[in-house]
């Protein structure tokens, strides 16, 4: 079990959690708390497995979710942010990551607009779509990070359970279950889905069963619950999520759904 004082160096250089949350809160944006302990959660485990590669953004705003992606990026990484205008505060994302590269493109046109793509293929480690919501902008995002991600490599797509974006939810769905791809779905939240490679989803499903709750603690997060009521070969995600009042249980419905806590 991790607590508070230990997530007190989870960053690189010696950075704490505390600072960094200080950081991002000076940009602007709609990034959640919660997001912010689960997104550097699984880049700090990525970290500690020594999953390397390039980190993309599509759709910055004025770069609060760049600025916690920023404080995992390690020498020698790529760090890239494309958006169809510049709003970035530069100079303060600068002071975090001064590495990083900012690319004036819609995501449907990043292939062309971006001119070391063809290096960037198969390359990058995270993958974070924020960026218009459409349904066939969605699709065609999923098509892109499936050209782009690399071994043990993640994608993050924003507002997946926002119902008033319904349309992310049915170009998702679409996308994984008829397209030509290995991309699966290992963890849902009140924001958020995260995917990784079918031949991945052992790795991050057994660190979200058995160790992501502890590292939501340490951030801060007194109460986080999982929930998982089927493992079907076909959809084996987590919910992550707050517990309700009056809910004790780290495990949603522990007694009934026992069977599906056993194993990633």
């Amino acid at each position: 079990m991790f607590n508070r004082s230990s997530s007190t160096e989870a960053l690189r250089g010696g950075r704490s959690f505390e600072d960094m949350i200080r950081n991002v809160d000076a940009f602007y944006g709609m990034l959640s708390t919660f997001s912010i302990e689960v997104m550097d959660s699984i880049l700090s485990f990525q970290s500690n497995q020594n999953v390397s590669g390039a980190l993309i953004e599509f759709g910055v705003l004025k770069g609060r979710s760049a600025a916690l992606i920023g404080h995992h990026v390690r020498s020698g990484e790529q760090f890239l942010l494309v958006d169809i205008e510049n709003n970035l505060d530069s100079e303060t994302l600068t002071a975090i990551c001064p590495g990083f590269e900012f690319v004036l493109s819609s995501s449907e046109n990043f292939r062309k607009k971006f001119p070391r793509y063809p290096e960037l293929r198969g390359k990058c480690r995270f993958i974070h779509i924020d960026s218009g919501h459409f349904y066939r902008a969605t699709y065609s995002e999923l098509q892109l990070a499936d050209e782009l991600l690399g071994p043990r490599g993640v994608v993050v797509l924003d507002d997946f359970t926002n119902l008033n974006f319904s349309q992310i939810l049915a170009a998702t769905y679409k996308y994984l279950y008829t397209a030509p791809t290995r991309l699966m779905m290992f963890l849902v939240t009140g924001e958020k889905a995260y995917l990784c490679r079918r031949e991945d989803y052992d790795s991050y499903g057994r660190y979200v069963l058995y160790r992501l709750l502890d590292d939501m603690v340490a951030r801060g997060e007194a109460k986080p619950c999982l929930a998982r009521t089927d493992n079907d070969p076909e959809y084996r995600a987590f919910h992550l999520r707050p517990m309700m009042p009056g809910e004790t249980e780290r495990y949603y419905g522990l007694k009934l759904f026992k069977r599906y806590y056993r194993r990633p």
